[in-house]
């Protein structure tokens, strides 16, 4: 079994043959400067994108690809955290005492995303307009789409054509085969079914 070494393999990538020409230098030789990025494009490079998913939420680093687990029972303080660092400030924060568990304290994005959080806990998510799972999956993916990336359950409740699938729930705008996504959910809720 042949092993190459990165050092290697560089080398012999980088190494053009001796009978190629050099390329010919531009008749201008003052050097041709790049344009700057602007200040929106280097912010979105740097912030960080977040993905909902059935225990929680996802933080993915732009530059390296690592997704960081925010699992439900993260203290609040840092969930809150980190998604201000991928959205922004949360937009509302607010005490919701109708919940059939208990009342729970919730962060409201823009972006369609509200946290809940009980006793200085992560306990669940719902409503992520502009937020998909690692599998692509969110507001307006179609039924197809959500069973080929999860094994969903698919039911007729009260809410309508409900959906369980991979720790998330939702709704499916009707029963049909090419119908979307129109709310999704994990963790606790205060969704009445």
């Amino acid at each position: 079994m042949l092993k190459f070494t990165p050092l290697l393999l560089l080398a012999a990538c980088g190494t053009a043959p001796a009978n190629d020409a050099a390329p010919a230098a531009p008749a201008n030789d003052t050097p041709m400067a790049a344009p700057a990025p602007s200040p929106t494009a280097i912010a979105a490079a740097d912030t960080p994108a977040l993905a909902i998913e059935g225990e929680g939420l996802r933080l993915i680093d732009p530059q390296s690809g690592r997704a960081t687990p925010i699992p439900f029972g993260t203290p609040e303080a840092n969930t809150v955290r980190a998604v201000t660092a991928s959205l922004g400030a949360p937009d509302d924060r607010s005490t919701n005492a109708d919940c059939p568990t208990g009342a729970v304290q919730v962060a409201r994005w823009n972006k369609g995303l509200s946290l809940h959080f009980r006793d200085g806990a992560f306990i669940g998510w719902a409503g992520a307009v502009d937020v998909k799972t690692m599998s692509g999956i969110g507001f307006g993916s179609t039924r197809k789409q959500l069973a080929d990336a999860y094994d969903a359950q698919i039911e007729q409740t009260g809410l309508g054509t409900q959906f369980s699938a991979g720790g998330l729930g939702g709704v499916l705008e009707s029963d049909a085969p090419d119908a979307t996504i129109s709310d999704i959910w994990a963790g606790e809720s205060c969704n009445a079914s």
